[in-house]
């Protein structure tokens, strides 16, 4: 609920841990970012709030840049910053060369989940609980843990084909060995048949 960041995780109550992310958010997002390429035009604020509307799904450059009226190399500089800012992860549609994938998209998540709630405005663990972004907030905290911990020798991707068979994550070791992840928050989830992994080449 809180995410990784300390400040948040020692606060004393839920409410002055999502206090504390609200604040440390509108500081970062308000500070003068045209050392690094961006100005005011490319709403960079705005393309981050876009991000964690959708978090999870796949992004589509074109939706992003119409439905905030910029141009779609602003799209591009702020999702380029925010990456580097390591606030966003961005996983490619797994494999590339795949006839059946849709190599050109990608899915972005929120590293951070107690950034995510604070960005969607969910101070409570009911709240969050009740909230239609519960899937995708566990699926981008999934993600991101399981990520970290299969250390720098993975290639981490998603699958969606045209067919709109999808699996949450793909990773890809250096020896060769690929897993296929799907990640449910739902308790009555079981385990399900996924593609073979010759269906996804």
């Amino acid at each position: 609920m809180r995410g990784g960041l300390p400040n948040s995780l020692i606060a004393d109550t839920d409410a002055d841990s999502f206090d504390w992310r609200r604040r440390y958010l509108s500081s970062m997002l308000k500070q003068d970012l045209c050392c690094w390429g961006i100005d005011a035009s490319d709403r960079f604020p705005e393309v981050f709030q876009w991000i964690a509307n959708n978090t999870g799904e796949e992004f589509h450059e074109a939706n992003c840049a119409k439905g905030l009226s910029i141009k779609r190399d602003s799209v591009r500089r702020s999702l380029d910053l925010l990456e580097r800012m390591g606030l966003l992860r961005c996983l490619p549609n797994w494999p590339a060369g795949s006839n059946k994938s849709n190599s050109s998209m990608q899915a972005y998540h929120v590293r951070d989940c107690g950034l995510l709630h604070a960005m969607l405005g969910i101070d409570t663990l009911n709240k969050l609980r009740e909230s239609d972004a519960l899937g995708h907030s566990w699926e981008s905290f999934c993600i991101e843990a399981i990520i970290n911990a299969a250390s720098d020798n993975v290639t981490p991707a998603f699958y969606r084909d045209k067919e709109k068979n999808e699996i949450d994550l793909v990773l890809k070791f250096s020896n060769g060995a690929t897993y296929a992840i799907e990640i449910k928050v739902n308790e009555t989830a079981r385990a399900k048949k996924v593609l073979p992994l010759d269906a996804m080449q």
